[in-house]
């Protein structure tokens, strides 16, 4: 016996409510008056009502809060409060209010189909009150008489229509995200309601100019679903001008918002362009695309997702929407999940996305000290509990996301549920136990938060906090540190943050910060991030951070100073070329050269700065360095750090002491290169901290001033060490001598070839040695292969050509390189290896004092993952990593996971399913989505796929597997791409082929997707039985140059690919195309490097490692 649509919709959603990440099948069609169906369902009503009534739990607290605080009279941009008030506990007083304030937002704006609709004078604050009328129709439908649910529907279908046809797709974006959700929403509240409907007579005003002009009545409208298009002089269809189809149709136009226009100009079969000042009257048919209104929306979150939300939040080109996109994505979820059945909660990236804002966080404190979404609001960045004021008063926009984390991954393997409990406890928690009060408590958090983690109220328990001290989130080029454990609330403890990039250069959302860094300790604000306000006010420049300057300038948010056409194409993205964090030193290389580069002509020639943060058995410490230079001629290099609002700094020769305010602690700032510097200090307005002490280091008439500094703190009362520097023909020697005799000796070396100093000898850029009685104890090196000390070698890598990072100062030794599999160190205590920033962990094998690294594969694809790149079996029902291309379709129904497995539908011109890689973003730069094919480095790849033609109907059915991607010209997108493919047709023009076919892209520029999907060199064939609807198994194994493929086991390819083509063996993406009519599922991908080394290798002898005392 069958079920009603509505009875199987509850069953699954009831499933959700006990699961919240369930993904949930395709339910049927809303029925009209089935509401509401966006955030809730009338099906999860008991258990939400239950959940928001339970007596001693957060959930009832948060939501009796909300109920004390919400607007219940006047105008008020959060008038949906009401509704869902109305929902829960029928107060139908509450229902009304928000209706009242949603008819009067209608009324607002002209109900028609034209440009002047879409005008919010207030964005984003219109945006937030039309989305509110969405919720409110929703959750107070019931109480909405029939012509008011009309009135509603009419609007929400006119909105619904503007905001789809304005391409949300096509950025990652504020604007495009809430033009997304518009449109997603529209399509979700109207299902099941005929919102088409015929317009007749809408006067239009004929502007003043021969040819369309915006905002002047010029006859302008949205290219989705208008039809019968007639305009005539006089009422119904008198004197007619121009008929749709008959005369020259409306075209796309730059005049009206880039919407289709009458182009008078071109006048067609008879159309009579009126003149200006006359009425003409306008009849046409309009029908709500409901579907495509969801594809737009649907595309733009996954547009999003691939930009954006790599490894926590905005990693990708487009960094500074924090607080406002966030808000978003909760709802975008959960009305796709009630309607569609995709569960988005199931993104990594997603779950992952909360950590930047627990990073960056203050032991024991709510406030931020480090402005990660480069927001111009001193309270989305410092305290998150506070109101948006700049935006009418809304609550904070993290609160809702933090709490949908805590349901969404309750079960999480790894976690995350209770990280971010435990994050919202640190913001949104008073140290009793109970909520820290903002002026409008927030419904969704009630709604969200999950009691289970929570316990009982207001002795609310905390999860134990047992995540990594380090991160480094690749992308977004950021790195945090800290001392203490994260339960630990020692004031005492440091923490620090390093920042390479990207900056975007967006004028409006942007400080220029590639390079700047923070350091708290001793209980002191050492070095803050002052943010910024507005662009030209204060902190949008790389001068208002703890950066460098050129002659008194920098690089800022628009661009590079003195330099007009600032075009990312040409650079912008600096990042990290090597991290290494322990709990004993950190070891950072950011290359910031890009940063400086936004045109044609580099800005400099080089810029790379060095961090260095020692600890291990003393008090840490920081050093800086930077090689950078201009170009041939003498410049003044200006080195600035921005302290405390309330330290007072003084300076003497080559050295500053600042003074803090809180503890009595000092921190000693001393150049040791170059020799001749001068010194000085002013006060700071820059960015959101307030008035502040800035010190300024400058080094004049040089090249390149190659400054190393140090940063020393020392608390209230503690001997400080001495530090002296000396010049050396390669570089300088720094020394800090501690007072119980222990030496810190630290080469910078500034030339080429060795650096030695002190009994240190170096091919380092920079090498930092601690020295006890004679022995190393402790060694750091950024961008070295050898190391030695009185003779003695402390480091020799073993193999590969490129230098290696590492940092020795305790039992952990962390490493970073690329091409190297071997390498020792002689450090006592050694007794673990991790890589990066510690979340990897290799073997190492110790003997006496020596630690041996001996891998299989190098150390980058170590770290990627102990050789194994990229593996999925769908298994869970979500392809996660994989990207859709973003725009002309390709909307996620069609790439649904199906029975286990991933079903790639007929491709439409552009629609490609690809893994790493992103289609329009010109800071795009390798690795940033870690590629998914190993490069040639002690290794090479070997990939694996099943796959299966779905249906058997097609006259022609391919199946192209396109790896080894790369672009052409690296740092511009829009250039032609060079790969190798695999094509397995089956079909073709009703003939079966049974083709395997690989081959190598050597032609020219791209012309679009099937010009640029051209075989020119086809290497090698062979007959395979893969006409049919079984399930084949592809290997391909590709070393060098060499490519070999298999199908079920036989080898049926084994070549190389042309000699002299353009493509060498390099790293690169995946993409899926199927062609025909047919699907394909594709199941159990797997990507593995392969070690070249033999099974017996055995790395070189390391000559020089001597046994201390031997």
């Amino acid at each position: 016996m069958g079920i009603s649509r509505s009875l199987h919709r509850n069953i699954l959603l009831l499933a959700a409510l006990v699961s919240p990440t369930l993904a949930l099948a395709k339910t049927p069609a809303w029925g009209p008056d089935e509401h509401p169906r966006l955030l809730a369902t009338a099906a999860e009503k008991p258990a939400l009502s239950a959940k928001l009534n339970a007596p001693n739990t957060l959930a009832h607290a948060i939501w009796s809060d909300f109920l004390g605080s919400y607007r219940r009279s006047g105008s008020s941009f959060d008038y949906s409060d009401g509704a869902v008030v109305y929902w829960i506990t029928g107060d139908t007083a509450a229902a009304d209010h928000a209706i009242f304030n949603a008819q009067s937002f209608i009324s607002a704006y002209p109900n028609g189909m034209t440009h002047t609709s879409y005008a919010y004078p207030d964005y984003p604050v219109d945006w937030w009150r039309y989305h509110n009328l969405v919720v409110t129709f929703d959750f107070a439908y019931a109480r909405l008489s029939a012509s008011q649910r009309t009135q509603f529907r009419d609007f929400i279908a006119h909105q619904g229509v503007v905001c789809s046809s304005l391409g949300p797709s096509w950025g990652p974006g504020n604007i495009d995200m809430a033009f997304a959700l518009c449109a997603l929403s529209s399509a979700i509240a109207l299902e099941g309601y005929d919102a088409s409907r015929d317009i007749s007579n809408e006067v239009i005003v004929r502007g003043g100019s021969t040819s369309p002009a915006a905002n002047t009545g010029d006859l302008t409208y949205y290219p989705i679903g208008i039809s019968n298009l007639v305009v005539s002089s006089q009422p119904n269809g008198g004197g007619i001008l121009y008929r749709d189809g008959i005369d020259y149709i409306y075209r796309p136009s730059s005049t009206c918002y880039n919407r289709r226009c009458i182009d008078w100009s071109l006048t067609g079969a008879g159309a009579v362009e009126p003149s200006p000042g006359d009425t003409y009257y306008v009849s046409y048919h309009w029908n709500a695309d409901l579907a495509q209104w969801k594809n737009e929306g649907r595309r733009a979150l996954e547009n999003h997702l691939s930009y954006a939300w790599r490894d926590g939040s905005y990693n990708g080109g487009l960094s500074p929407y924090g607080n406002l996109a966030a808000s978003y994505i909760p709802y975008l979820f959960e009305m796709m999940k009630r309607d569609s059945g995709l569960d988005y909660s199931r993104n990594s990236d997603i779950k992952k996305a909360i950590d930047p804002y627990l990073y960056e966080r203050l032991p024991g404190a709510v406030r931020r000290f480090n402005s990660i979404n480069d927001s111009n609001s001193i309270y989305s960045s410092y305290n998150d509990a506070l109101p948006y004021p700049m935006h009418g008063g809304y609550r904070s926009w993290l609160r809702p996301l933090i709490a949908w984390s805590t349901s969404a991954y309750a079960n999480d393997s790894e976690g995350y549920g209770q990280r971010a409990f435990w994050l919202w406890a640190q913001s949104f928690r008073n140290s009793n136990g109970t909520i820290t009060r903002t002026p409008d408590s927030d419904w969704r958090e009630a709604f969200w938060i999950n009691n289970t983690l929570a316990g009982s109220y207001p002795n609310t328990s905390l999860p134990v906090a047992n995540w990594p001290k380090h991160r480094y989130f690749r992308g977004k080029e950021l790195v945090y540190s800290r001392s203490a454990d994260w339960g630990s609330s020692d004031p005492m403890a440091l923490v620090a943050s390093f920042v390479a990039g990207p900056h975007n250069y967006q004028n409006e959302h942007d400080q220029g910060d590639s390079g700047s860094f923070t350091f708290f300790d001793t209980g002191e604000e050492w070095a803050i991030d002052p943010g910024y306000n507005v662009v030209g006010v204060g902190g949008d420049s790389i001068v208002d951070h703890n950066g460098l300057g050129i002659d008194g300038h920098g690089f800022e948010a628009a661009g590079v100073y003195g330099e007009s056409g600032a075009n990312p194409v040409y650079g912008g993205f600096s990042h990290f070329d090597a991290v290494v964090l322990t709990d004993g030193a950190s070891m950072l290389k950011a290359e910031l050269s890009a940063a400086w580069s936004l045109t044609s002509t580099p800005y400099v020639d080089h810029h790379q700065r060095y961090f260095s943060l020692i600890r291990g058995n003393k008090p840490a410490y920081l050093i800086v360095a930077d090689d950078i230079k201009k170009d041939a001629n003498t410049h003044s290099f200006e080195w600035y750090l921005h302290t405390g609002r309330n330290n007072t700094v003084t300076t003497a020769t080559g050295r500053a002491t600042i003074n803090g305010s809180k503890t009595g602690a000092k921190l000693l700032v001393q150049t040791l290169s170059p020799a001749a510097v001068s010194l000085d200090v002013a006060d700071s307005n820059a960015g959101q901290a307030g008035t502040h002490k800035r010190l300024r280091v400058v080094s004049s008439g040089v090249q390149n001033p190659n400054f190393l500094n140090v940063l020393i703190p020392s608390e209230a009362g503690q001997q400080a060490p001495t530090v002296s520097s000396i010049p050396l023909a390669n570089g300088v020697q720094g020394t800090i001598v501690w007072p119980d005799g222990t030496s810190d000796m630290i080469l910078w070396r500034t030339g080429s070839g060795q650096i030695s100093g002190g009994g240190v000898s170096s091919d380092a850029k920079l090498t930092v040695v601690r020295i006890a009685a004679g022995v190393p104890i402790g060694l750091a090196v950024s961008d070295g292969r050898s190391v030695s000390f009185n003779g003695s070698a402390l480091l020799t890598v073993l193999d590969g050509a490129k230098p290696v990072s590492l940092a020795a100062f305790g039992p952990t030794i962390g490493v970073a390189g690329e091409d190297a599999t071997a390498l020792a160190v002689r450090i006592p205590g050694i007794s673990a290896l991790t890589l990066e920033d510690g979340s990897v962990g290799a073997p190492i094998s110790v003997n006496a004092d020596v630690a041996t690294i001996n891998l299989p594969f190098s150390l980058s694809e170590v770290r990627r993952g102990g050789g194994t790149r990229f593996a999925e079996n769908f298994d869970d029902n979500y392809p996660d990593s994989f990207f859709r291309y973003n725009s002309e379709g390709g909307s996620p129904e069609k790439f649904l996971v199906k029975g286990g497995a991933l079903e790639l539908s007929p491709s439409l011109g552009t629609e490609w399913m690809t893994i790493t890689r992103r289609d329009s973003t010109p800071w795009r730069r390798a690795d940033i989505f870690p590629s998914v094919i190993p490069a040639l480095e002690h290794s090479d790849a070997m990939l694996s796929f099943r796959f299966k033609f779905a249906q058997n109907s097609a006259a022609t059915r391919k199946l192209r597997f396109y790896f080894r991607t790369k672009y052409r010209d690296a740092n511009d997108w829009s250039t032609n791409q060079d790969y190798v493919r695999v094509e397995l047709n089956a079909r073709e023009n009703g003939v079966v082929k049974n083709l395997v076919a690989l081959g190598q892209r050597v032609n020219g520029n791209l012309s679009g997707p099937e010009g640029n999907d051209t075989l020119t060199n086809q290497v090698a064939s062979g007959p395979v039985s893969i006409d049919d609807t079984n399930w084949h198994n592809l290997s391909i194994v590709a070393q060098g140059a060499q490519v070999k493929v298999s199908v079920d086991g036989n080898q049926l390819i084994d070549a190389p690919l042309p000699v002299g083509a353009p493509l060498a063996p390099v790293s690169g993406f995946l993409q899926f195309r199927t062609i025909g009519s047919d699907a394909v599922l594709l199941d159990d991908l797997l990507v593995q490097a392969i070690s070249t080394k033999a099974p017996d290798h055995q790395p070189p002898a390391a000559p020089g490692f001597l046994r201390i005392g031997s």
